[in-house]
């Protein structure tokens, strides 16, 4: 009987020691924000049973806030082709699915997804290729007051195009004409181009500006066209009220 419970119990012990090294050699845990890419293939958010003999990676996930300057010689061209000064914030986390991460993995690196500058080298070069494009169609006026639609416009060009990455949020902090005079000391050739840019941008403006005057004129005029018909018109149903009236007088 006691060689029974020896055994019994030997058993149990070996049974619980099994368990523990097949935990620790198979079982695999996923902290929160964390995603395990196993093999470089497969990908898992929750803890795992794997091989001992895998491959196996974990990658923070956690959004990272990234700063661009546009400014002087290496401004952005509007649509009137002039030069501007203009400053973007954004921020970028990587999605929670297989490819995303997958694909984040590649262009940055594994250890680097959660880094921003990691992160601002990798990606920087896209972002500003379709903020370029974008910026180049848009009028100063837009531009300027009108930030919003640009900031949609730019989130929605960026859809899909920032391997595995989300646009989490977008603010354009800075909008102005780059500085003559910081031109005329850094690139001389630019200098002119922009100084012929913003004179024609002057006049065109002017001509902006005379014809909204000329058409407020004309509203005025049409509204004061309207008003005197109006009155015209009330001034004459009231004459012939009255002219009924007396005639109605004069018959009785």
């Amino acid at each position: 009987m006691t060689a029974l419970v020896i055994t019994i119990f030997i058993s149990i012990i070996l049974l619980v020691v099994g368990i523990i090294v097949f935990f620790k050699l198979f079982y695999t845990q996923v902290p929160q924000n964390f995603a395990l890419i196993v093999n470089d293939q497969k990908v898992y958010f929750s803890n795992v049973v794997t091989f001992p003999t895998d491959k196996k990676q974990l990658m923070e996930i956690l959004p990272v806030q990234i700063k661009t300057a546009y400014l002087d010689s290496n401004g952005l061209f509007c649509k009137e082709k002039l030069l501007l000064d203009i400053v973007i914030s954004y921020n970028l986390c990587v999605n929670f699915s297989p490819e995303s991460v997958l694909m984040a993995a590649k262009r940055v690196g594994v250890a680097d997804v959660a880094n921003a500058s990691a992160v601002s080298k990798a990606l920087t070069p896209i972002v500003t290729n379709i903020v370029r494009k974008l910026v180049e169609q848009l009028p100063l006026e837009m531009l300027e007051k009108d930030q919003g639609k640009v900031r949609k416009a730019i989130i929605a060009q960026l859809a899909n195009q920032l391997d595995g990455y989300n646009l989490e949020y977008m603010n354009i902090d800075k909008v102005e004409l780059t500085s003559l005079d910081k031109l005329e000391q850094t690139n001389p050739k630019l200098f002119e181009q922009q100084q012929e840019a913003r004179h024609m941008w002057d006049v065109e403006q002017k001509k902006v500006l005379e014809r909204r005057l000329k058409l407020i004129i004309e509203q005025q005029q049409d509204l004061s066209r309207k008003i005197k018909q109006m009155i015209e018109s009330y001034q004459a149903i009231i004459r012939k009220k009255i002219k009924f009236f007396l005639n109605r007088e004069l018959l009785e």
